[in-house]
């Protein structure tokens, strides 16, 4: 064959061609091999739910509503026999003098997990509970409505107190956290938090509001200005801290009537519980009020502060004691499991306690006699408390609700 200029022309243009075309067919190749590459990997991503939550998920606590428009859920209710609602702040104190009976009035049914406290406002009004499920829900105890549901905590909330002028209610939870709420609107005013608070069990105000203690897993409770959230103390259980980084699982806490001292007692399921009476301003070592081996779950005083009602970790009984000393004045016993929380009516002739038996046992104070057992609950009552004219026995419990009950007298219509 002659090779001309021609030629070698003709060969270069067909074979630069000829390589085009193989190159455009190999992109196609490529990229049509790369869409099935990516399309495979995408799919079972899809289809096991990686790309989304699953419905299940439980949503992330948002930041509290605007106080104008309270969240209300649908699923809230009241079943109240409106013939026998007990109207608070009557006359007289309700108490073992003009008692007839103890009945249900309602239950109050809102939150989705168990109910660990429950508290009435100082004015008889309103009653405040925390629950598992994180909220802290206000409800108006004349018609039973929810008022605001409190938003904010991302873990349990395990103890609810308002401040003596009923204007605040303070929250404390496994977050790590003590919110500090106004109970006119529902509105956040403060979140208290430290990087040596530990897992909030219990939290109460002084008697005249300036203070409030926080008592967290660690064995430390924290005694803080309320108005500023300022910590001024920070109280140590002696022999606590000491053994096993010092888990506690209970706490009984009390201000002394004039707000002078607080009596303390814990209890740990490594090694036992103890009580001391702790001095509020001073910097003092504590009193020893009774051992090393008593795992105290609850405690209050009695209104005039001479006496003292403690629950015990695991125990069916429960104590009353003198405050002073702590030497047993009587024991209660009935409860068929542990008692959870032990409190005094208004004029310290009856006590109200709610056990894991899921009933709550109404007591003589003077001699101890069982006067009622209100039956109710589906799960264990972990909190009982008396409105402040003492008509109302407010219970709540594992079962996720709370119990109205009416104490009814001989002047009622």
């Amino acid at each position: 064959m002659h090779w001309n200029r021609s030629t070698f022309k003709y060969i270069s243009i067909h074979h630069g061609q000829e390589m085009n075309k193989r190159f455009t067919r190999r992109n196609l190749v490529f990229f049509l091999l790369m869409i099935l590459i990516v399309t495979s990997c995408a799919m079972p991503v899809a289809q096991h739910g990686v790309l989304s939550p699953p419905a299940d998920t439980v949503p992330t606590i948002g930041v509290k509503p605007s106080p104008t428009v309270p969240p209300i859920p649908t699923e809230t209710k009241i079943v109240v026999p409106t013939a026998t609602l007990v109207p608070t702040n009557t006359p007289e104190v309700i108490g073992l003098g003009n008692i007839l009976e103890v009945v249900p009035l309602g239950t109050l049914v809102g939150h989705t997990g168990e109910v660990t406290d429950v508290t009435f406002s100082p004015n008889g009004e309103l009653v405040a509970s925390s629950s598992t499920d994180g909220t802290v829900r206000l409800w108006r105890i004349s018609d039973g409505s929810l008022l605001y549901v409190l938003e904010g905590h991302t873990n349990y909330v395990r103890s609810v107190a308002f401040s003596p002028d009923g204007n605040l209610l303070a929250s404390g939870s496994n977050d790590r956290t003590v919110r500090i709420w106004q109970v006119s609107d529902g509105t956040l005013i403060r979140t208290i938090s430290s990087s040596f608070m530990g897992r909030v069990l219990r939290v109460i105000f002084s008697p005249d509001g300036s203070l409030f203690a926080a008592a967290d897993h660690q064995c430390f409770v924290q005694l803080r200005q309320t108005r500023s959230g300022i910590l001024l103390r920070t109280l140590a259980q002696p022999k606590c801290v000491a053994r096993w980084g010092g888990t506690v699982s209970s706490w009984g806490l009390a201000f002394s009537s004039d707000g002078s001292q607080l009596t303390i007692g814990e209890s740990r399921p490594c090694c036992g519980g103890s009580l001391y009476l702790w001095p509020v301003e001073e910097i003092t070592a504590p009193q020893l009020i009774r051992g090393h081996n008593m795992r105290v779950r609850d405690l209050v005083y009695s209104a005039d502060g001479s006496m003292l009602a403690i629950a015990f970790e695991g125990s069916p009984v429960f104590w009353l004691t003198e405050a002073v000393d702590g030497s047993i004045i009587r024991t209660f016993e009935g409860h068929t499991y542990r008692v959870n929380s032990v409190v005094f009516s208004p004029d310290d002739t009856l006590l109200a306690s709610g056990s894991r038996d899921q009933k709550v046992r109404v007591w003589n104070v003077s001699d101890g006699e069982l006067l009622y057992t209100l039956e109710g609950h589906e799960d264990e009552v972990n909190n009982v408390a008396f409105s402040p004219d003492g008509s109302l026995i407010a219970s709540s419990s594992d079962d996720d609700t709370i119990i109205l009950w009416g104490l009814i007298t001989s002047t009622m219509p």
